[in-house]
């Protein structure tokens, strides 16, 4: 077994706690019953087996700071991956009406997120209805306040034909938008209908309307 650590630091004998410093082949620095604060100097490379023990503190295993990293249950001993956190923004949309025909962003479902750049999920899940029968109704997204191609004025990623007016339909999307720049962006929920008026009903205690944004690593 190999170990590699950004640091110059110890070979640690379990049996004797020997700590051997690799600068100096052969130069024993001392006998030590902790030995975790030796991880910390440059250059340097462990071989062979090791024991690390904390006392009953987690140990953390990581490449960069507390992301990225292995946690080790200091009473347990249960092993957990510590991933990268993803930034989010999530909107609980309120009720809301639109006559727009051209997939306008619906009020007050705008939410900001800044990315590192890559891709990121847009979501949404929400109940609309129309007070014409011969309605169709569609939801969307801008980026930005642009559409991001295939997506335009008149295509949306969801959209129901209502047949009876005022009757609810429930309509959700989970899209995948990849190549986004890094640095702070903002996304709204866009609408549209063909005639009439749409009704987003908003969150209340029957149902949760909600829209975000989730970067993906």
């Amino acid at each position: 077994m190999a170990c590699w650590f950004n640091a110059a630091i110890v070979i640690a004998q379990e049996q004797d706690y020997i700590v051997e410093d690799l600068q100096k082949p052969g130069a024993v620095q001392g006998i030590k019953r902790n030995f975790e604060q030796k991880f910390d100097k440059a250059g340097g490379t462990i071989t062979g087996g090791f024991t690390v023990r904390s006392g009953g503190v987690d140990i953390i295993l990581s490449t960069n700071a507390l992301t990225n990293s292995i946690k080790i249950d200091g009473a347990t001993g249960e092993m957990t991956s510590l991933y990268k956190q993803h930034n989010s923004s999530q909107a609980i949309l309120t009720s809301q009406v639109f006559t727009n025909t051209l997939n306008a962003c619906i009020g007050k479902s705008t939410v900001t997120i800044t990315t590192t750049g890559g891709s990121v999920a847009i979501y949404t899940t929400v109940t609309l209805d129309n007070n014409d029968a011969t309605a169709i109704v569609g939801v969307s997204f801008k980026q930005d306040g642009v559409f991001v191609a295939p997506l335009n004025t008149l295509k949306s990623i969801a959209y129901q034909s209502i047949g009876v007016a005022t009757e609810q339909y429930s309509l959700s999307f989970f899209y995948i938008l990849k190549d986004v720049l890094a640095g702070s962006h903002q996304y709204c929920l866009a609408g549209r209908v063909n005639v009439g008026t749409g009704n987003l009903r908003g969150s209340d205690i029957f149902r949760e309307s909600i829209f975000g944004v989730i970067e993906l690593k």
